[in-house]
């Protein structure tokens, strides 16, 4: 008997939650002179892993409303999205222990093998994201996946330091292409031959329907309808999300006026000098009203330590809507929404950047836009849900769905994991839905807050100076709150782990 399952808005439960205290004690930092430069001392480097002393390892819970206790059949979990935040939540809860039964989970992705490429885009590996790929992939370390980024400085038109930052060992750099490689790796490793997990491609979700204590997924797989019956469902498919648009079809995303170029070019490519002033640091430059940073990531054919270095730079832009929709307009006449993938933007656009980066940029900047072949673009936009707990727990959304910040937080990775490690709380009944959705809420709205913040002071009409002294310390000040945070997750797993728990 097929059962046709309408699409509508699933019960939203849990929505208390707690507002944020908006003025956090501000860090402890200084800013000490040297000649004609600021350095700026920050108290979150992290020159080596955290510490972990607690394991993995979960026993039954006391709490009564988890998923994977007391059942005794196999846990069904559907992730939307097949991206860096679905195979983070699915390498955490596929390395659970498993009780009597197993954890099976169906990743949905709805592109197709040959559009899953990695964009260019450079990702910044906080303390935080060091410790989870430590502990949940093999504990391979930051050379294989990153390359090491020890500082950050800002630039002027002529090419002077003007700001630099302390604190060696605090991140370093890698790609969307690397991570992705690192973790499909490990959730096929996990997956045990498909016995424990699937990662279908063109798979489209098209409605999420709460049925009983399981919800059911409609997707349409290669064309073909099909259905899928879950214990969880997991919202991981970005900022315009499909599933948070079945359920909140109120929240939009929303362009706010600004854009970033992006470009990628191998080291190789440039001179001995730029590559000099690329090595182990990222480096900024506040041209008018826009911002230019660039850092070097390690190539995609494999482990980072043994392929070569390229640099990544983005180029902040104002745009406004009419430029807007003829840059997302392609060479071949079609119209994108929110991005412009490699290979698409138009010849005389390119042209164009490359010719202001000539007028407004130091010569270091230059010469990488120079000689870079492929520009594309990628629109700056804000969207956070009210909520990302549904159904008493069973659909809930992370990472971009639930908050897509602006990249001037340099942290979407980060929110990623964070959400994940509460959602393996959730299912092991270590946590409630209330508690899930009021600790990933918080944490979304750290991130989008400052990263409106941040956008400001970037793309305003500011002298360089007083760009050069609100930016990093409000940049350094939001690492430390959202490492604050990480730090009470830890604590939690800690304390569990000495009442028996983990």
């Amino acid at each position: 008997m097929t059962v046709h399952i309408k699409a509508k808005r699933a019960r939203i439960l849990g929505h208390a939650v707690h507002s944020f205290l908006r003025e956090a004690t501000p860090l402890h930092r200084s800013a000490i002179p040297r000649k004609d430069r600021i350095v700026i001392a920050t108290s979150i480097a992290t020159p080596s892993l955290p510490d972990q002393n607690y394991p993995i390892s979960l026993c039954p819970p006391p709490l009564q409303h988890g998923l994977l206790y007391p059942q005794t059949r196999p846990l069904s979990i559907v992730i939307a999205g097949g991206s860096l935040a679905s195979l983070i939540t699915a390498t955490i809860l596929l390395s659970l222990p498993q009780p009597s039964h197993s954890i099976n989970i169906t990743i949905l992705e709805r592109l197709p093998p040959s559009n899953l490429q990695d964009l260019g885009a450079g990702i910044a590996i906080s303390p935080s994201i060091l410790a989870f790929m430590s502990r949940y992939c093999n504990h391979l370390p930051p050379p294989k996946y990153a390359a090491p980024l020890h500082a950050y400085r800002q630039i002027n038109r002529e090419g002077k330091v003007t700001t630099e930052s302390e604190g060696k060992g605090q991140f370093w750099a890698t790609s969307w292409g690397q991570l992705y490689r690192v973790l499909r790796g490990r959730f096929d490793e996990l997956s045990d031959d498909g016995r424990r997990g699937r990662y279908l491609c063109e798979a489209v979700v098209e409605s999420i329907v709460e049925d009983g204590d399981r919800v059911v997924v409609s997707y349409r797989e290669k064309g073909e309808s099909k259905q899928l019956a879950a214990d969880l469902v997991v919202g991981a498919d970005g900022a315009s999300s499909t599933v948070r648009g079945l359920l909140l079809p109120e929240v939009k995303r929303y362009s706010v006026g600004y854009a970033c170029y992006r470009g990628i070019v191998a080291a190789s490519q440039v001179s001995l000098d730029a590559q000099a002033i690329f090595q182990d640091m990222a480096t900024f430059h506040w041209a008018p009203r826009s911002q230019m940073l660039s850092y070097m990531v390690p190539g995609n054919g494999g482990p980072a330590d043994e392929i070569g270095r390229y640099i990544n730079w983005v180029w902040y832009q104002i745009r406004d809507e009419k430029e807007m929709e003829e840059l997302l307009t392609d060479k071949d006449g079609k119209k994108h929404k929110f991005s412009l993938p490699p290979g698409k933007m138009r010849l005389e656009e390119i042209e164009k950047i490359k010719m202001k980066a000539g007028e407004e940029l130091p010569e270091v900047h230059k010469e990488i836009i120079r000689q870079t072949d492929d520009v594309f673009l990628q629109v700056v936009t804000d969207s956070h849900a009210g909520g990302n707990s549904f159904c008493g727990g069973k659909v809930v959304l992370v990472g971009d769905a639930v908050a897509g910040q602006r990249p001037h937080v340099a942290s979407a990775v980060m929110q990623a994991v964070f959400d994940a490690e509460w959602l393996a709380r959730l299912v092991q009944g270590l946590a409630s839905p209330e508690e899930f959705e009021e600790e990933t809420q918080s944490f979304s709205k750290i991130l989008v807050e400052k990263g409106k913040e941040l956008g400001a002071v970037c793309m305003g009409d500011f002298d360089p100076t007083y760009k050069d002294k609100t930016y990093y310390p409000l940049f350094f000040g939001t690492q430390a709150l959202l490492k604050a945070k990480f730090d009470k997750l830890d604590e939690l797993n800690r304390s569990s782990a000495s009442n028996g728990v983990l």
